[in-house]
């Protein structure tokens, strides 16, 4: 707090020392706010202090050196008090440390740039790779030297990215798989085997029927043309990567699925990043609630003050208190008790709550 025309505190909480490491008594001391705002800081400060005097309130955020030297994010809330001629008499507040806040904003705003990036360039390589799969079906239906050509093409297009692409031939029932199930999973090619048994095997057990149920509809007759579902597949290693796989259905002039083409993304690393999002998120809502609740009782307090100040005979400052404890200890009970002189009754003047009321003094 700020009383009067002081350019220095004249009370602050004991939680400074938790907060910043300094006592009571440094934090009293003249020019210690000033002289620890970081200096790229001080100037963006001290004209909102001007701001605070204009409109009375003031929410700003700067550096604070720390007393071991470090500096730490703090979130200013500060309050005006003006006498009944509106002169400014105090300014009151509270500080709050947001640097983790801070950081784990920056750190989620590059993770979630890069993640966009990485889904973009994704998206257009495994875009390209279709259209050259689509390419590459109609050449297939010309002849068997077509045929052959298109399969030199698709090993290509698996080599040239980094999705493992498959090639399901519906009539024989095996599979093809590209090199990425290497490089993405750890198989090496002699453990990968061709018949679709194996594919299923490795979906994880809690994720394996409603895959097989989404794939089995697509490829019945009257089925889409596309298919995609996520899932989780287990590595070489026998740990589990989120997967998006996506299909394409080729089908023969009588309408029946003959080919099913497409390639699995390891989305492993976006997953994680939207689960550390989601819990940064709520984090967030909790110290915003946090805030709100400190907000209201800041206000709270400063409209007791206000009305403390007209008070003009005890018992009313008396209900006051009674008054404004109430909403500021919702549930809770209590009293305010006075020694009367000569200090040998404490007298219970103020109660809330469900405190017992036929008891006044001791």
């Amino acid at each position: 707090a700020i009383e009067g025309d002081s350019q220095g505190l004249t009370w602050v909480s004991r939680n400074v020392e938790s907060l910043l490491g300094y006592t009571i008594e440094e934090a009293l001391e003249p020019g210690w706010w000033s002289a620890n705002v970081h200096p790229e800081d001080r100037q963006a400060a001290s004209a909102g202090v001007s701001h605070l005097f204009l409109q009375g309130r003031l929410t700003h955020e700067y550096r604070f050196r720390h007393h071991d030297g470090t500096y730490r994010r703090l979130r200013d809330d500060s309050r005006l008090r003006r006498d009944p001629q509106g002169r400014p008499v105090e300014v009151y507040g509270a500080w709050a440390d947001v640097t983790q806040l801070y950081e784990a904003q920056s750190v989620l705003e590059r993770a979630r740039a890069q993640l966009e990036t990485s889904v973009s360039e994704r998206t257009a390589e495994l875009s390209q790779a279709n259209q050259r799969l689509q390419f590459e079906l109609a050449e297939r239906r010309r002849a068997e030297e077509a045929s052959r050509a298109s399969e030199e093409r698709l090993q290509a297009v698996a080599q040239a990215t980094n999705d493992a692409v498959w090639d399901w031939d519906l009539v024989r029932d095996d599979i093809w798989w590209g090199q990425g199930v290497q490089t993405l999973f750890g198989y090496p090619p002699e453990q990968v085997r061709a018949d679709p048994v194996w594919w299923r095997e490795r979906v994880h057990a809690d994720d394996r029927e409603r895959t097989l149920r989404s794939m089995e509809l697509a490829l019945s007759d009257g089925g889409g043309g596309t298919w995609s579902a996520e899932y989780r597949f287990r590595r070489a290693d026998g740990s589990y990567a989120s997967v998006l796989d996506r299909g394409q259905v080729l089908r023969d002039e009588g309408g029946r699925a003959v080919r099913f083409i497409g390639s699995m993304l390891d989305i492993s690393a976006q997953k994680t990043a939207e689960e550390a999002l989601r819990a940064a998120n709520e984090k967030l809502r909790a110290w915003v609630s946090e805030l709100e609740q400190r907000n209201r009782e800041m206000s709270l307090l400063g409209e007791m003050g206000e009305l403390l100040q007209t008070c003009t005979a005890l018992d009313e400052a008396y209900g006051v208190v009674a008054h404004c404890a109430q909403q500021l200890f919702q549930g809770e009970s209590g009293a305010l008790y006075v020694f009367r002189a000569p200090r040998t009754l404490v007298e219970r003047v103020a109660v809330w709550g469900e405190a017992r009321a036929d008891e006044t003094g001791f």
